[in-house]
């Protein structure tokens, strides 16, 4: 428990995208942002972690941490899907323009996990 409160904690902390919504995810160990590009698997990933500990833990189910759930699943929604295709950005700008995508399904796997943890 004593992990897991410190690895929230330094996320909380440092990756929290107000301004664009979604994460900061390229982060140094002392905080430091040293790339603002958005990986919309990373992103999904941290949203699914914070949903299903909202989901799914006692002590976790805050509005904090189902306010940090759908900060990341906002910017999904906007940003990773593209309708054209049906298919999720691999990287986009930290205010969600495009910059590539993959040829693997990886980025829409976790996308459909994070929404469906998310209940969007």
């Amino acid at each position: 428990e004593h992990e897991l409160k410190a690895v929230l904690t330094f996320w909380d902390n440092n990756s929290l995208d107000e301004e664009h919504t979604g994460y900061l995810t390229c982060v140094d160990y002392d905080g430091t942002i040293y790339d603002t590009t958005k990986y919309c698997e990373l992103q999904a990933q941290q949203t699914y972690m914070y949903a299903k500990l909202y989901n799914c833990t006692d002590v976790y189910h805050t509005e904090e941490m189902l306010s940090s759930a759908k900060l990341g699943g906002e910017f999904l929604l906007r940003h990773a899907y593209r309708a054209t295709d049906s298919r999720c950005y691999y990287a986009v700008t930290r205010e969600g323009k495009p910059i590539s995508v993959r040829p693997n399904m990886n980025t829409e796997v976790y996308f459909v996990m994070a929404l469906f943890e998310l209940h969007y």
